[in-house]
C-alpha cells in the first residue's frame, strides 16, 4: 500500500455506533440500568471537557459489568494504571512534601 499525507488510503471502516465515545447512546435494559443512566447524565452534563465524560462513562459501563454492551471491550482494561497515585508508597508521596504536585 502506498500511502503517505497527500494520498490518504482507508485500510479500516468502524461504523459511529460501533465506537464508544462521549455522546454514544446509553442502553438501558432495567429500570435500575435507568435510573443509573440518569444519574450518569446528570454527572456528565456538568462536565465540559469530552475526555471527563468519556472517563465517566467508562466508569459507568464498568458498574454495569457483563450487562454493558462494551463489556468485552471495558474487562480488558486495568482497574489501576501501574503510574497511577494511589499505588504509591508513602516514601513516594513524601518526596512530594512541599511541591505544588
Amino acid at each position: 500500500i502506498d500511502a503517505s499525507p497527500s494520498q490518504p488510503v482507508e485500510l479500516v471502516v468502524v461504523p459511529f455506533d460501533a465506537m464508544l465515545h462521549a455522546t454514544a447512546a446509553l442502553v438501558c435494559n432495567s429500570q435500575a440500568e435507568a435510573a443509573a443512566a440518569k444519574a450518569f447524565a446528570a454527572v456528565a452534563n456538568k462536565l465540559t471537557r469530552e475526555d471527563d465524560v468519556l472517563a465517566c462513562r467508562l466508569l459507568f459501563e464498568r458498574h454495569l459489568g457483563d450487562r454493558s454492551r462494551w463489556f468485552q471491550h471495558v474487562r480488558r482494561l486495568p482497574d489501576m494504571p501501574d503510574h497511577c497515585v494511589l499505588r504509591w508508597s508513602d516514601a513516594e508521596l513524601a518526596e512530594l512534601a512541599g511541591s505544588d504536585a
